[in-house]
């Protein structure tokens, strides 16, 4: 600081050390907390988010269904559409009325039990991508102007390649209350991340972890909580847990709920595994109502 030569240098760099204290801060509670790091629960979203307490959650991280028919025209196995089962077991109903209804009650629910400072993603179709930033500006949130995209190959994917483009990336709405602030400033509104692959994918719209976790370092610290009431097989459970979020994950479909469970089941073998020394508590809780 004392070769800082600007007083605006000094500020830039207080600034820079008052967030890395917040961090470090953060985490401390966070190790020490007796809470259960994350909470996974096989339970219809919109009546979960009616019982959450106002001013409650931190971060909103969520990838509802899209409203695309992508289960129609999905390329699934045996190379057909439109009735096969998916490598990852099941499909699920992607229609335009059902996803509109989530996106609103969504909105509306959100903007109770966030607090101004909160902050949050919401994947999106591109089809949808203005009515649904209008649907969230109307329940108060602001809505950044331009859809954040997740760069998923370098070659798309198109099941009619010889009339249309091949699709190689996705939205998402980033959204903000009035006194949120970015905890990474200066980052692209771009990701690239490869998806995960098809012989792999534990749900049929699976984001990846690193994708996820590249979101969330962005807008959160260590103790701050996170939602996801439609988390399919519980990738942003996985990665705010990475971050030393407190997280809670929905869903009403008993093979997503399996799924997350078996996930986060792994992930906690995985830990024992590479710190045998000093186990973290990632013990979660499991619950079905």
């Amino acid at each position: 600081l004392a070769q800082a030569k600007k007083a605006s240098h000094i500020r830039k760099a207080v600034k820079g050390l008052e967030r890395v204290a917040e961090g470090v801060l953060a985490a401390v509670k966070f190790e020490n907390s007796e809470k259960d790091p994350y909470t996974l629960l096989q339970a219809d979203a919109v009546e979960h988010m009616r019982s959450i307490p106002d001013n409650s959650i931190d971060i909103l991280c969520t990838d509802p269904i899209y409203g695309i028919d992508a289960d129609k025209i999905a390329t699934t196995i045996g190379g057909e559409t439109n009735g096969n089962l998916t490598s990852s077991g099941y499909r699920i109903r992607d229609r335009k009325q059902d996803a509109f209804r989530y996106y609103r009650i969504l909105a509306n629910e959100s903007i109770r039990f966030t607090h101004d400072k909160s902050q949050g993603y919401i994947f999106v179709g591109p089809e949808h991508q203005f009515l649904i930033s209008r649907i969230f500006s109307k329940a108060g949130w602001r809505v950044y102007v331009k859809p954040i995209i997740w760069i998923k190959r370098e070659t798309g994917q198109c099941n009619l390649p010889s009339i249309w483009p091949a699709s190689c990336y996705e939205m998402l709405l980033f959204i903000r209350r009035d006194n949120a602030r970015l905890v990474k400033e200066g980052m692209p509104d771009w990701i690239e991340c490869p998806p995960v692959p098809a012989s792999q994918r534990l749900h049929p719209y699976e984001k990846p972890v690193q994708l996820l976790t590249s979101l969330l370092e962005r807008v959160s610290l260590p103790g701050m909580s996170c939602y996801d009431p439609f988390m399919g097989s519980g990738s942003t459970i996985e990665a705010a847990t990475r971050l030393k979020m407190f997280s809670t994950g929905v869903d009403l479909a008993t093979e997503a709920y399996l799924a997350a469970v078996n996930r986060m089941t792994k992930y906690k073998e995985q830990l024992t595994n590479e710190q045998s020394s000093k186990p973290p508590d990632t013990k979660g809780t499991f619950r079905v109502q």
